[in-house]
């Protein structure tokens, strides 16, 4: 049914409407539209609906009701389309004919505001308050705007406290005008007017747990558990006496436990965590919460017994699952993370940061193939996303599929230079430069660490660091450009200094150049500052040392290479040639 809202002149100038069309007005969803699009008048059937509404007399209160309704939905659609001059001159007429409503002094009163009259605004809101009597919502409305607004008028700071504490005086058994009040003290700098307050509060004979779980939070703030076991106590026994009230209600303790997680008294903390678990075995939030804790205090071995009875109430808890990857990746367990962290994200929407994760999971844990087959899935799920691409050639870089990464790599640049040109720091071009060499590309990768360099940051030079050394050494190896294979070298290593593989290229350099005393004296610094053996550097070390006439100290560098990467036939054939 479409129905219209004429204007019918009348003897008095009135507007006549039907009660249908009033009751229409103040309940249809679809207002706006109407206001915004009037339909056409059929004057005919208007008249018809006003003479059948002769006989049934509307009560001026729908009147009024209909008309607020209608002007105040017009209101919002003008607010919306950047009409605030009308928009506010809606909301005043809606405020003349419903002028005891809160939410239209609120609207009003921001819109003035906002608009360049604040002491319009504040002047309506005055005398709303007056009207009201310091009721506490309005108070507590009131001194919001206030606080809104004082950049414009620093006087209006002082007038939201003053209106909170008038009403407080009338009204202290409202919690929430407590709690704005004695926060706005503190912020203030009222701390003893604030502590009186506190006081009063802390005197109340109520035996309800959810008021002095707020009495209790306001007192964090009035006396601080940081500052001394005198506060420590008095805070702490207000919260234990919100439990006592409650001693089974699992959102009652939960606050208590997490107030003192929160506050580092974490033996407190595992005793609510653990009697709530104790009384609902199968209170999963409680669980990990102890988890949480347990981790900060390094109990490992009690938080692994929680975390599997977690998984054994409810194996298809995301949460938990990742508590348990979690876990197992602080303790090296990287394996175990990974069996977990992929359950997680079965149980979910994964992201692209999600497979990054899982991958980076995979790798730590030797398991390079899975990494590759996370990051193949994030590609499918994001087929233009140069991040992914890159995620998944780094991945086959990773995994020795070196021809593979090249052209995942040169995929991703193509996307990259479409979708996302940021991509394309001097990092990609280095792993880039890596996987085309030793897919035997030297040639091309020597092109790629050349635009890496370029690439680098004015403000950031060390980041060149380790594209210089690459080219160094691709040239070391090819026998070529050795002169400046050294330059590239020591610029490396004095924008990095001490970088083991970064002497090792210097070491390999000297040799080369047939200097083996230096060349040795830098390749044993290069091994002291290893963090984990290389089997290159032992590998280079031995090589010099036969250079130098010391073959039991070459074989026994070699044997070291070997036991490193035993599949290296270069090594055996250099072994037997040293032993003969």
């Amino acid at each position: 049914m479409q129905i219209g809202m004429p204007k019918l002149k009348i003897a008095a100038g009135a507007v006549v409407v039907t009660v249908a069309l009033a009751d229409v007005i103040a309940d249809s969803v679809n207002l706006q539209n109407a206001l915004a699009k009037p339909p056409e008048i059929n004057e005919l059937a208007v008249l018809t609906q006003v003479d059948a509404a002769e006989n049934y007399r509307t009560s001026e209160h729908t009147m009024r009701r209909s008309e607020s309704f209608a002007v105040y939905f017009r209101s919002i659609t003008r607010h919306q389309a950047g009409d605030f001059e009308r928009a506010l001159e809606d909301l005043q007429r809606t405020l003349a004919l419903d002028p005891d409503s809160q939410t239209l002094v609120d609207e009003t009163a921001h819109l003035m505001a906002g608009s360049g009259r604040l002491a319009a605004g504040r002047q309506l809101y005055e005398a709303f308050l007056q009207r009201q009597g310091n009721d506490p919502e309005t108070s507590l409305r009131f001194s919001r705007f206030c606080e809104n607004y004082q950049r414009d008028d620093p006087a209006l700071q002082q007038r939201a406290l003053e209106v909170l504490q008038e009403a407080y005086e009338e009204f202290d058994d409202s919690m929430p005008l407590a709690e704005r009040l004695v926060s706005m003290l503190l912020s203030l700098g009222y701390r003893s007017e604030a502590r009186n307050i506190g006081e009063k509060l802390t005197s109340s004979p109520s035996d309800e747990s959810g008021y002095w779980l707020r009495v209790a939070g306001m007192a964090r703030d009035i006396w601080p558990v940081s500052a001394g076991k005198e506060n420590r106590n008095r805070v702490n026994g207000l919260f234990e006496k919100a439990r006592s009230l409650a001693p089974d209600d699992r959102g009652v303790n939960g606050t208590v436990g997490d107030y003192y997680a929160a506050t580092r008294q974490y033996k407190e903390a595992k005793t609510v965590y653990r009697a709530m678990i104790n009384r609902y075995p199968q209170a999963l939030l409680e669980r990990e919460k102890l988890v949480r804790v347990y981790r900060i205090t390094n109990e490992n071995e009690l938080a692994m017994r929680e975390l599997e009875a977690l998984v054994r109430i409810d194996a298809h808890r995301p949460t938990a699952q990742k508590l348990l990857a979690e876990m197992h990746e602080s303790l090296g367990n990287f394996g175990k993370a990974v069996d977990h962290f992929s359950t997680l994200l079965s149980l979910g929407e994964p992201s692209l940061e999600d497979y990054r994760k899982l991958a980076d999971l995979c790798a730590a844990a030797g398991r390079h193939e899975e990494a590759v087959k996370y990051l193949q899935r994030a590609g499918s799920m994001s087929p233009e996303s140069p991040e992914a691409a890159i995620l998944l050639a780094d991945a086959l870089l990773e995994s020795g599929a070196f021809a593979e990464a090249v052209t995942k790599y040169e995929m991703a640049e193509a996307l990259a230079e479409e979708h996302g040109p940021e991509a394309l720091a001097e990092s990609f071009y280095f792993n880039y430069s890596l996987a085309a060499a030793q897919a035997g590309m030297v040639p091309r990768a020597e092109e790629l660490l050349r635009r890496s360099i370029g690439l680098v940051p004015a403000d950031q030079p060390e980041l060149a660091a380790k594209s210089l050394n690459q080219l160094g050494y691709l040239w070391l190896e090819q026998g070529k450009n050795i002169d400046q294979a050294g330059i590239n070298i020591q610029r490396a290593l004095e924008l990095e200094p001490d970088r083991p593989e970064y002497l090792d290229s210097l070491g390999w350099y000297h040799h080369l150049k047939g200097d083996n005393e230096r060349a040795l004296n830098v390749l044993l610094e290069a091994l002291e500052k290893l963090s984990r053996p290389d089997a290159t550097i032992h590998h280079h070390a031995a090589e010099v040392y036969s250079a130098l006439g010391k073959k039991a100290e070459a074989v026994q560098q070699l044997r070291k290479a070997i036991s490193l990467d035993p599949a290296n036939t270069l090594f055996q054939e250099r072994l037997s040639e040293f032993s003969q």
